[in-house]
């Protein structure tokens, strides 16, 4: 069994650093998603284009009927990455960033001086009767 400063090393030099790899992938996959998302907003105008081009014709107007109702699934689908993002990014990134900094304070803190561990706890200080 651990004790506390086996326990402190074990999350300070093996935990945390996963932790913040995991983080710092999880922004690389959004950023890549964004780029995505600017390409397929690329794609959807285009696709709009060519279906105004169709809807134009006699002879294409079920074409661009088609390309309509395409780029219609496809902005919805867009909207929904869009949302995706937005909750994968304040959700999950900016909460496990968040805390990993706080664990991180706390373990250097209580490191370094644990009687001040006490003075960095918020709210007042409980005791369970014993």
């Amino acid at each position: 069994m651990l004790n506390k400063q086996e326990s402190r090393a074990v999350i300070l030099e093996q935990f945390n650093p996963s932790l913040k790899n995991f983080v710092t992938m999880g922004k690389q996959y959004e950023k890549a998603l964004t780029g995505v998302t600017l390409a397929a907003k690329g794609y959807f105008d285009a696709l709009v284009k060519l279906g105004e081009l169709a809807s134009d014709s006699q002879g294409s107007k079920e074409l661009g009927d088609t390309l309509f109702q395409m780029a219609e699934v496809h902005r919805q689908i867009q909207v929904q990455l869009e949302d995706m993002l937005k909750l994968f990014h304040s959700e999950l990134l900016s909460q496990l960033e968040h805390k990993l900094d706080l664990d991180i304070k706390y373990l250097t803190v209580s490191q370094a001086d644990p009687c001040r561990l006490f003075l960095s706890i918020p709210g007042p200080l409980k005791l369970s009767d014993a």
